[in-house]
Formats: C-alpha cells, sequence, structure tokens
C-alpha cells in the first residue's frame, strides 16, 4: 500500500478504523429490510471489523500500513464492494458509504 500517498494514510485509516464493522455485519446479518446478502460479505466486513481493532490496540509504528495490508491480504475488495454498493442505502448512515469510500479509495491506490 505503499503508493497511497502518505498524505492520504492518516485520513483514509481514521475514517476506516472509526467505522463499526460490527454493526454493518449485525444488521446485514439481521435482514429486517429483507436484503439478500452473501454470507461472505458478511464474513469480509467482520474481517474489518477485526482489522480495526487490532489497529487501535497496536502499539506498533507502521499500524496504519499493517492495517491496510491486513485488508489487502485477507478481504475481496472487489467482490464485497460490489455487493455493497446496491444495499448501501439499506445500511443506517454514515457507516455503508463510509465503507463504500474506504473500499473505493484501497481499489484506486491498488491499481496506481
Amino acid at each position: 500500500m505503499s503508493k497511497v500517498k502518505n498524505e492520504m494514510k492518516p485520513q483514509i485509516i481514521k475514517q476506516a478504523t472509526n467505522i463499526h464493522y460490527g454493526a454493518i455485519s449485525n444488521y446485514l446479518r439481521t435482514n429486517n429490510h429483507g436484503i439478500s446478502v452473501n454470507e461472505s460479505v458478511i464474513v469480509s466486513i467482520d474481517l474489518l471489523q477485526k482489522a480495526a481493532d487490532d489497529y487501535k490496540n497496536s502499539l506498533e509504528n507502521d499500524k496504519d500500513e499493517q492495517f491496510l495490508n491486513c485488508i489487502i491480504n485477507n478481504v475481496d475488495i472487489e467482490f464485497v464492494l460490489l455487493s455493497i454498493k446496491p444495499i448501501v442505502k439499506f445500511i443506517p448512515p454514515p457507516a455503508g458509504k463510509l465503507l463504500v469510500i474506504l473500499l473505493e479509495l484501497i481499489i484506486k491506490a491498488k491499481k496506481h
């Protein structure tokens, strides 16, 4: 993820680690609004929560890089993004939109 501009990293990380992914996955699991979501999307969102928790508990100097690498190495970002976009309006704000922004930024950074 070294291709992400260094000045962008703190902004991305701050936003990403403040998303409550657990609330998103719980919301999607309860399916109160008749939203059909692939279980692997929910598992991926749970992995994002674990990455955010690990980041918050880390004392390492390179925890930004560790957080981003954890996502890149463990989450099928494109799949999750394609699955979330059609239902993002059902996810309580601002979590859904922040998740989409995070995933799009990581995809763009990987391509450069």
